[in-house]
């Protein structure tokens, strides 16, 4: 990476190719569970028994993007976080989990239509009295993923080659969120492309969360998934839209720490082709706090510059920060919300901008790791037509030995840093 002295040399710098202005950096990435194993897991998610989790309420709400459509929050928990001083056994962080402090929040989620053509999906964090729950209450949103087992779309991963475990997931990117609160559009904001996440009769759907309490009490709170869809299958001539995750880490796990000493900077991904015709029909980018802005290119021409808002001021969160240094927060990224063309074989590029100097990033809620990882990363809404997807991978692994893999994997992969759970 190149030190950037100013936002404005960033975005000079940005506007050369890409192989110019990216130097070699040496970022801490994390270490991780063989490729197999892993896939086993999340396969291994299908049929484990008593896995999956019903709604503990269904709130029916006005449809807003069309008016023949049904709107619902889907509410799940409640989920307790451990309070940040509650008093465990250390033990080292988990392959797939970001934060030290991080609470993991895995399973399966029952309650969504069936047969069914989704518009928009949001995932949310509430309290039981129907308040939100964010950073000013010290609720840290790391993520919140949701993927469909039973379907194959764009794949859920892009990345050079389609390599290892996150390039050959096995899935299909449903709803995901982070602390800025992104909606998942598989349509247009007007509701009129003839697109949209096409539910099927018995979708799998899995979610794994991560939530970081700052607070030194515990908190009950409920994860909800909000969506709005059309109670009928997608017609014969719509076309299928799903969630990609695109990131500068290429086929390795999305985030990274730079060195502290590293303020400035931008990172870009390698040049990826894509696997099939259809259209962008949403693109946003997540950052962590310290983000400015992302792009993304379509065959070296920029299709979208999505950018951080920063809704809280540093202040805000001084009484929650570890050893009394606040942070900004993003609270939303711009979307772009144009239907883009594109054809199997096209180019994508993104490239990440960092200012931490201007922008304060969080530190990690132990208070004794140091800044939190970073991202540079876009949630794309690809649409497809559907006669041209591949199948599922017919899953042939027994049901007993899914349940014990998933029992013991959910207890060592997934089971949060210091030895912490949410209950």
């Amino acid at each position: 990476m190149k030190f950037l002295l100013s936002l404005l040399a960033a975005s000079v710098v940005c506007a050369l190719p890409y192989e110019g202005v990216v130097d070699e950096i040496k970022l801490d990435r994390r270490q991780t569970l063989p490729p197999a194993l892993l896939s086993s897991f999340f396969e291994g998610m299908r049929n484990a028994p008593g896995y999956s989790r019903s709604p503990a309420k269904n709130e029916k709400l006005e449809p807003v993007l069309r008016q023949d459509a049904k709107r619902e929050r889907l509410w799940y928990g409640p989920f307790t976080l451990p309070a940040l001083n509650a008093s465990a056994p250390p033990r080292p962080k988990m392959p797939i989990q970001m934060d030290p402090n991080g609470i993991q929040l895995n399973s399966g989620l029952n309650g969504f239509c069936t047969d069914c053509t989704v518009l928009y999906g949001k995932a949310a964090i509430f309290y039981e009295n129907g308040t939100k729950a964010g950073v000013l209450q010290g609720v840290y949103e790391h993520h919140t993923v949701v993927v469909d087992m039973s379907k194959r779309a764009m794949p859920f991963y892009l990345c050079e080659g389609q390599k290892g475990f996150l390039g050959t997931f096995p899935a299909t990117g449903f709803i995901i969120s982070g602390n800025d609160e992104a909606n998942n559009m598989f349509t247009t904001p007007d509701g009129k492309f003839n697109s949209g996440y096409a539910l099927g009769s018995k979708p799998v759907l899995v979610m794994q969360a991560e939530l970081v309490n700052y607070l030194p009490v515990a908190q009950k709170v409920f994860i909800t998934m909000e969506y709005e869809y059309l109670p009928q299958k997608m017609a014969a001539d719509g076309v299928d839209s799903s969630v990609s995750l695109f990131s500068v880490t290429g086929c390795g796990f999305p985030d990274y720490h730079v060195p502290k000493e590293q303020l400035q900077y931008n990172m870009s991904s390698a040049k990826v082709p894509l696997p099939m015709d259809g259209y962008i029909v949403n693109a946003k980018g997540h950052l962590h706090d310290g983000g400015v802005n992302v792009l993304l290119t379509l065959n070296d021409k920029v299709v979208c510059d999505s950018r951080a808002h920063y809704g809280l001021d540093a202040r805000e969160t001084l009484s929650l920060a570890p050893n009394g240094r606040p942070w900004e927060v993003i609270t939303e990224m711009s979307q772009c919300t144009t239907p883009a063309p594109i054809k199997k074989g096209d180019i994508l590029q993104m490239v990440s901008i960092y200012d931490n100097a201007m922008h304060p990033p969080r530190e990690a809620a132990d208070g004794h790791s140091g800044d939190s990882d970073e991202m540079g990363v876009f949630f794309i809404n690809f649409a497809v037509n559907r006669t041209t997807l591949p199948e599922p991978t017919p899953n042939t692994s027994s049901g007993g030995s899914l349940g014990s893999l998933l029992a013991g994997l959910l207890g060592g992969l997934l089971g949060g840093g210091q030895g912490r759970q949410a209950i």
